[in-house]
């Protein structure tokens, strides 16, 4: 078992955090329903409760509606919106909080408890009518905050929104131990107002929703994981939470029935926490063997695995090194084999142009002539072949290679094969990359050689080598004034014997830029080509 993360789990809390939020805001609105039509069951669960007021009402609407706008969804200006119109929201349920805050201090009166609605002067539990509790001030200001800060972590990666959740959390709880044990001094600060029994729950709610909003970060992304922690912590956490106040509660009931006094209560509290944690512990104990099982099963079929796939690769990269043996041996025999009778063919026929071209019409020597020029060129057609056979075997040493110092060698080779030509050359000075400098110089020599040979009818002609950013990454370039090419036939210039010219306008095997491309590939690059009929082309390649 890993300890990332599961999806499922992820989506699980995520819907759990939209209920809260709808929940919150249908509250609201129900509550201040009963506070416009004089419903009384909708302000207070009952007549002897002391009553939410409009303005924790309005307050959980706010705040709801700003839970909900800050669930992920929508993306770009519209997410944008939303968040900003959830700040908006959340500034207002902790504007409400603080100012109510403010009016407990003395001779502050903003006036804004009844601003909504009249509250009845002799209503249950209250300090100021239409004042809501100070707690539930407090927790309102511990919402707001944490709706503001929902996305905003520390330094050391906490998240400030989780602490004011479970604060406010933590009094809402306590309020409601107070409500269940009946004891008056957990939900209310004499003299001042109770904090009512739907109020208590719906901090609650809004507490966990707000938790459960990004369970992908902070102490949430523990707990949403799949790991043997998280899976811990959603066993026990809502058993620590749920366990202890109920079975207080459930001691409390006994004891004030007179069934049995207070130190045989506190025996049985501590005695019936022990029994239900000691099962908690033993059913998490069970489910952690089991996945601890599984996970042993998986790493051992894990290991297995790659025993055989390590055996595969070793049996693969023998029969790879067997077949390139072969292929090389394969190579060499067929350049001796086929290289003797061209050898021949174009010694005898060299002896029959000079000694016997007397002796030959016009049409005989041209026939001579032609046997001597397809012997070269079979000849030249073999060298090839093996340059293309032996890159693609052998071993690459990688080392800082100046690509515009073997650009002007590889010039100069070019003029002194061809003095007479009329050719501008343009190299960028100080390209420098790092790969395999005798591959490079063989693919620098293929494009540079292509440019010069497709630039032989232009007078005077241009072809330069340079370097251009393209999609982020470095791309070089060999640019030509020659006759360019139809981009429909882009795919077909970098395979083997692929030609769109003829022998006899343009010489060569068709084999030179697949060997570019080959070179390219093998440094983890890509090879394209660009070009317009009589316009020139351009090469690119990148490494």
């Amino acid at each position: 078992m890993t300890s990332g993360t599961d999806t499922r789990l992820h989506d699980s809390f995520r819907l759990t955090s939209r209920i809260a939020a709808a929940a919150s805001v249908v509250v609201g609105v129900i509550v201040l329903a009963g506070w416009a039509l004089g419903i009384s069951f909708f302000k207070s669960l009952s007549p002897n409760l002391a009553s939410m007021k409009a303005n924790t009402a309005l307050a959980f609407v706010l705040a709801g509606a700003a839970l909900w706008l800050l669930q992920p969804g929508s993306e770009g200006a519209a997410r944008a919106r939303r968040r900003a119109w959830a700040l908006v929201l959340a500034a207002l349920v902790t504007l409400i909080g603080a100012l109510t805050l403010g009016e407990y201090l003395p001779g502050w009166n903003l006036g804004i408890d009844q601003l909504l609605f009249k509250d009845d002067p002799g209503a249950i539990g209250v300090f100021s009518p239409g004042r809501m509790a100070p707690n539930t001030a407090i927790s309102l200001v511990l919402v707001g905050c944490a709706l503001l800060l929902l996305d905003s972590e520390t330094i050391r990666g906490h998240r400030p929104a989780e602490f004011f959740a479970v604060i406010a959390g933590f009094i809402s709880l306590l309020a409601l131990i107070g409500y269940a044990y009946d004891i008056q001094s957990l939900f209310q600060f004499t003299p001042y107002s109770s904090m009512a029994l739907h109020t208590v729950l719906t901090f609650i709610v809004l507490a966990v929703g707000i938790l459960c909003a990004r369970p992908e970060r902070g102490l949430m992304a523990v707990i949403s994981s799949d790991s043997a922690g998280g899976l811990m912590a959603r066993y026990l956490l809502p058993a620590a939470v749920v366990v202890p106040p109920f079975l207080g509660w459930l001691r409390l009931l006994g004891q004030r029935a007179g069934l049995y006094d207070t130190e045989f209560g506190l025996a049985l509290f501590a005695t019936l926490n022990v029994i239900v944690f000691m099962f908690l512990v033993r059913s998490t104990s069970l489910s952690l063997h089991r996945t601890d099982n599984k996970r042993r099963e998986a790493e051992e079929d894990l290991r297995r695995l790659n025993l055989e796939l390590e055996q595969r690769v070793e049996e693969r990269t023998a029969q790879l090194e067997s077949a390139n043996k072969e292929l090389e041996s394969f190579s060499y025999s067929v350049s001796h084999d086929l290289r003797a009778p061209l050898r021949s063919m174009d010694g005898f026929s060299q002896i029959l142009a000079q000694d016997y071209a007397g002796a030959l019409d016009d049409q005989g020597r041209d026939h001579l002539k032609r046997v001597r020029a397809a012997s070269q060129r079979m000849g030249q057609l073999i060298d090839d072949l093996l340059r293309l056979s032996r890159i693609a075997r052998s071993e690459m040493t990688y080392a800082e290679a100046d690509l515009s110092a073997m650009a002007q060698e590889i010039v100069g080779e070019l003029r002194r094969a061809e003095p007479e030509r009329n050719v501008e050359f343009d190299i960028a000075p100080g390209i420098m990359v790092r790969g395999d400098r005798s591959l490079l110089h063989v693919a620098l020599e293929n494009l540079l050689g292509n440019a010069w040979k497709f630039t032989s009818r232009r007078d005077p002609a241009r072809i330069e080598f340079g370097a251009v950013n393209h999609d982020g990454a470095t791309a070089y370039f060999v640019r030509d004034s020659g006759v360019g090419f139809d981009m429909a036939y882009a795919d077909k210039l970098f395979g083997a014997f692929q030609r769109l010219h003829s022998h006899s306008e343009y010489p060569g095997t068709g084999i030179g830029l697949a060997t570019v491309q080959r070179v390219i590939h093998r440094h983890g690059g890509r090879v394209w080509a660009e070009g317009v009929v009589d316009k020139g082309a351009i090469f690119y390649f990148t490494l």
